[in-house]
């Protein structure tokens, strides 16, 4: 009886336990995603910094200038070339410069909490954020 007991309260308890919810599914192609911070330090990023990626071509705009160039992708993996640039004088170019940086540094990257983590080995170097389409 005790083991008969001990069996339904272990099924009941099972039965209400949640199941996770799904993450929904991102895909680095095709999205254009808005930065929102370097690492996990969440900091005011103009909204006009952006990234896409697209069959093997990125697009980005960082505050003052546009950039682009090539990109190799294998399962998490991301390898981002240096492609062109226009390169004008900006009032304040440190955060110019400072993304420029750490897109080369990129060699991999993963989705959590939907958002789009670029990395460098273990370390979060920028995230982004789905810009939704229109």
């Amino acid at each position: 009886m005790r083991k008969i007991l001990l069996s339904l309260c272990v099924l009941f308890f099972s039965s209400c336990a949640q199941n996770p919810i799904p993450n929904e599914e991102f895909t680095l192609e095709n999205t254009q995603w808005k930065l929102v911070s370097f690492g996990y330090k969440r900091m005011a990023v103009p909204k006009n910094v952006w990234i896409s990626f697209k069959e093997g071509i990125y697009s980005g705009h960082c505050a003052c200038n546009g950039m682009g160039g090539a990109y190799e992708v294998d399962k998490n993996t991301l390898e981002i070339k240096a492609g062109i640039s226009r390169l004008i004088a900006c009032p304040d170019m440190r955060l110019e410069t400072k993304i420029r940086q750490e897109i080369q540094e990129v060699n991999s990257y993963k989705f959590e909490n939907k958002q789009l983590i670029l990395m460098h080995g273990k370390e979060a170097i920028l995230n982004f954020i789905e810009v939704p389409s229109e």
